[in-house]
């Protein structure tokens, strides 16, 4: 296990992720239990891994753009105060991925056709 970071993930996660057959009967509790169970039954491989942080600072500025183009409208329908507050949201979150503080990815996920034999 050395080497291997443990992360968290949230029960939408695991749902998506883990198949019923494989999830353990019950969640696990405690620090140390936390994620090794479900490595331990996580039979699916990740085939590949993109990093899509570009091309979502690219959605967020088009989609910021768009937004500024229809101020007027957002305003009379939605006041001042929204359109200021949706409009930094788009706008920060284009920062936060165009500088790097912010990342999405995406990844291919199968079950390989053979598991191999367990030693331990």
């Amino acid at each position: 296990m050395h080497g291997v970071r443990l992360w968290a993930a949230g029960s939408v996660t695991i749902c998506m992720l883990f198949s019923e057959p494989t999830l353990p009967p019950q969640k696990p509790s405690g620090r140390q239990s936390r994620g090794y169970r479900y490595r331990r039954v996580f039979r699916q491989r990740a085939l590949e891994i993109f990093n899509d942080r570009y091309s979502y600072f690219l959605t967020f500025q088009q989609w910021a753009r768009n937004f500024d183009a229809n101020r007027a409208l957002v305003v009379e329908r939605f006041g001042e105060f929204n359109y200021r507050r949706f409009r930094l949201y788009l706008w920060g979150a284009a920062y936060e991925f165009l500088s790097r503080s912010l990342d999405c990815y995406r990844m291919i996920i199968a079950y390989p056709k053979e598991l191999p034999e367990r030693t331990s």
